[in-house]
């Protein structure tokens, strides 16, 4: 698995590159095997992150009690630590 995060203050503008973004998620996870790819791009203003997934989304849904889209992502607001909030929670269950 392989958990990613990008920061920012213009949400809109990352995900106008959504297509190029989960080509390369793609080919990461292709590349090294990984079961997924997590990508999390944190809005600091908004407070949350959208979770952008490829591979195995199971996981990560079973271990948020979301339906990480193949398309748009999901929204988790209050989400913004990759390790504490994110890799933590993982890597527990």
């Amino acid at each position: 698995m392989l958990i990613a995060q990008h920061e920012t203050v213009d949400l809109p503008a990352v995900m106008e590159r959504e297509d190029e973004i989960r080509a390369y998620m793609r080919q990461l996870k292709d590349d090294n095997g990984y079961e997924f790819v997590l990508f999390m791009v944190t809005d600091i203003m908004a407070e949350g992150s959208q979770f952008l997934c490829e591979g195995n989304r199971r996981i990560v849904d079973r271990v948020f009690n979301i339906k990480c889209t193949g398309v748009g992502g999901t929204w988790m607001p209050g989400i913004l630590s990759r390790k504490k909030q994110v890799a933590a929670r993982i890597l527990g269950s």
